[in-house]
């Protein structure tokens, strides 16, 4: 499978970056126009923190690989979070594994959506599902009134994504979305030394991540503490991450933090060319390789993602090239990950300190301390 998307097209990618979409119901908050821009929406106002009362939870999807993530989280949360149930969406119209594991969410009541909406109405959702299901279930939760956590990228599509910057405003709800990359203290060091201009102004970003796939051989994911049970091919073709229609593919899956290095450290671009195929994947119809240019007047930035790749290899984050030497993330994707930065003749330069709050664990601890009026990330 080949698909290509240039410039505009591939700002699909991009809109999904904003950490946080938000804001929450205020007598003194104006609804935007239908025309409000995800920009807008990001920078929006704050919603009122609820403070000591617990955070009424419910989490949407199980199957997620994320999800068990943020259940765990919340759970620890206590006095944050009351894990009110889940919504098992195992049958879902989109095929997924044919037996989710669910011991992890047993003890506590298994709920359809409508008595979620009808009858629990929490607090907040937690929504793990199919990327091309994110912005429907978004929307569902949002008329309802219903804060809402759903995943990167955000939506399957650049439609989509605008749907759901709309959400806080039209609504009056609160949607934040995941980047698991968000809560790694190691690359808030990189970004603090690109702005403090350590080695001059940053001229280029190279990156590339990838894996063997969702579930692919030895698959293994963050948060979660077992690799995934190995798979035949016919069992993989069916599992939504596989399957373009349902927002699979490595461009979604994993060129997307590209996207997201590339406007956290650097700022929106000018332009971007985006490409990808399917090389080795023949049970998925998405591809499994992914490469994009993001053009700006004075710097560029490359990312690539891959389903085709050994973990082991994938380095641990960005390579900023630097006007005056460079400043990297060194050490394996998963181990060992530190930064350095260096001058041109290759000398080691000592890195500016940060501060990096408990609550920058993970999403549902980055909630927890909004809701006592921390500000967001």
């Amino acid at each position: 499978m080949k698909k290509t998307m240039m410039f505009c097209g591939a700002m699909a990618l991009i809109v999904g970056c904003a950490t946080v979409v938000e804001t929450k119901r205020d007598a003194a908050y104006q609804p935007a126009s239908n025309g409000q821009t995800i920009e807008e929406a990001v920078n929006g106002p704050q919603w009122r923190p609820t403070k000591n009362r617990k955070i009424r939870a419910v989490l949407w999807g199980i199957v997620h690989n994320h999800a068990r993530g943020k259940f765990d989280a919340m759970r620890k949360l206590k006095d944050d979070y009351e894990i009110v149930g889940w919504v098992n969406d195992s049958s879902s119209k989109v095929m997924r594994m044919a037996e989710p594991k669910v011991n992890s969410y047993t003890n506590y009541p298994c709920f359809t959506p409508q008595q979620v909406f009808d009858e629990v109405k929490p607090d907040l959702i937690v929504v793990e599902v199919s990327n091309a299901e994110l912005t429907d279930i978004a929307l569902e939760c949002a008329k309802r009134g219903v804060n809402i956590v759903i995943e990167k990228p955000m939506a399957a599509d650049l439609a989509g994504a605008q749907r759901i910057a709309e959400l806080p405003g039209k609504y009056g709800v609160e949607v934040a979305v995941n980047w698991p990359v968000a809560w790694r203290q190691y690359l808030h060091e990189l970004k603090a030394a690109a702005d403090s201009r350590l080695c001059g102004d940053t001229i280029k970003l190279r990156y590339i991540n990838g894996h063997t796939g969702p579930l692919g051989k030895g698959a293994k994911h963050r948060g979660v503490s077992d690799a995934a049970e190995e798979m035949t091919d016919e069992e993989r073709s069916r599992i939504w991450w596989y399957k373009s229609d349902c927002g699979g593919g490595a461009f979604l899956d994993i060129l997307c933090y590209g996207c997201y290095f590339t406007r956290w450290l650097l700022g929106m671009p000018e332009g971007v060319s985006a490409f990808g195929l399917n090389l080795a994947t023949p049970y998925a119809d998405c591809e499994d390789n992914t490469a994009a240019i993001f053009y700006f007047k004075d710097k560029m930035s490359t990312a690539e993602g891959s389903w085709t790749i050994p973990r082991v290899i994938v380095p641990a984050g960005p390579q900023l090239l630097c006007s005056d030497g460079a400043v990297v993330c060194a050490g394996g994707a998963d181990s060992g990950q530190h930064i350095e930065a260096y001058d041109f003749a290759g000398a080691p330069l000592p890195l500016p300190e940060i501060e990096f709050p408990e609550s920058m664990k993970n999403m549902p601890w980055q909630i927890a301390a909004h809701k006592n009026g921390a500000p967001l990330f």
